[in-house]
């Protein structure tokens, strides 16, 4: 008996044996602890496709947290699990990390920082190594004072801003000896900088040619030629606390190999514009 088929058969006896198996009318609900913002892209998503059929990553509904939503969704398809997603919004990231970690969802929506892991969780196989994670400097639209920037001395020379819960970015910044503006939102760092109280933040690069990024009116562009490398290795993260966390952890795990083998993974954050190789050959300002 093959590895994958003798997992099958351990995780349909524990079916049986809690009385969770499932008619195809009735399908398991996996609660997924996500961010309000990455719960509303993702549910766009679904009107288009839904998440167990995508098979391409290079969609308008496609950032790195909707991504690795449908990630948690196809590995648990792949794995042949009968389920439905059912969304516990909340309103940042941090707060959907309580959220499994007390046992309210299940997993987490979007991976964690391997610094955030405690033995709340079950952790699951890497996702995103170290230094993969590179996010673009960005500015108020318009506002090109930055463009010159080419190693950290320049970059000090203007104010930072950053969400205060985000503690990679806090650590890497203080690392760098940058000046650096707290704010508990994401609508909160875009309004500072719209309102010259701030320079730039650090974001995500996306699959958008210009890579603008905007949050309600408030638009931001990216300084080109520049980027920062966040340290750390993410993971997805299933609650321990939760009714059944060792069956989806057990489906969540096979599912995810699968995807890794296929290249489906990469593959995933490539098309999203995460993994850009646009900006490969950028400066690094923290190498």
């Amino acid at each position: 008996m093959s590895l994958r088929r003798f997992i099958r058969t351990v995780c349909y006896v524990l079916l049986v044996s809690s009385g969770l198996l499932q008619a195809a009318h009735a399908p398991f609900t996996v609660t997924v602890a996500t961010p309000k913002y990455v719960a509303r892209t993702f549910l766009l998503w679904q009107q288009k496709t839904p998440c167990q059929q995508v098979k391409q990553y290079s969609s308008p509904y496609a950032s790195r947290g909707t991504v690795e939503l449908v990630i948690i969704c196809r590995a648990l398809y792949e794995a042949g699990l009968n389920f439905s997603l059912d969304l516990l919004e909340a309103p940042n990231y941090s707060r959907a990390l309580l959220d499994v970690k007390s046992g309210r969802a299940i997993i987490s929506a979007e991976t964690v920082w391997d610094q955030e892991i405690t033995e709340e969780f079950h952790v699951s196989k890497l996702i995103i190594p170290s230094n993969k994670f590179v996010k673009g400097v960005y500015v108020r639209s318009g506002d090109n004072r930055l463009n010159n920037v080419r190693n950290i001395d320049d970059l000090r020379k203007f104010r930072g801003v950053m969400v205060k819960n985000w503690i990679i970015d806090w650590y890497t910044m203080e690392n760098m000896n940058l000046t650096m503006f707290p704010v508990n939102s994401i609508e909160s760092l875009y309004y500072m900088i719209e309102t010259e109280r701030a320079d730039y933040t650090l974001l995500e690069f996306n699959q958008a040619a210009h890579q603008a990024r905007r949050v309600k009116h408030i638009q931001l562009q990216i300084v080109p030629g520049i980027k920062i490398r966040l340290e750390g290795e993410r993971f997805f993260v299933v609650s321990k606390k939760a009714k059944y966390h060792d069956l989806v952890f057990s489906f969540l795990q096979q599912g995810l190999d699968v995807l890794q083998k296929n290249g489906e993974i990469h593959r995933a954050y490539q098309e999203s514009g995460f993994f850009n190789p646009v900006m490969k050959d950028w400066i690094l300002l923290n190498p």
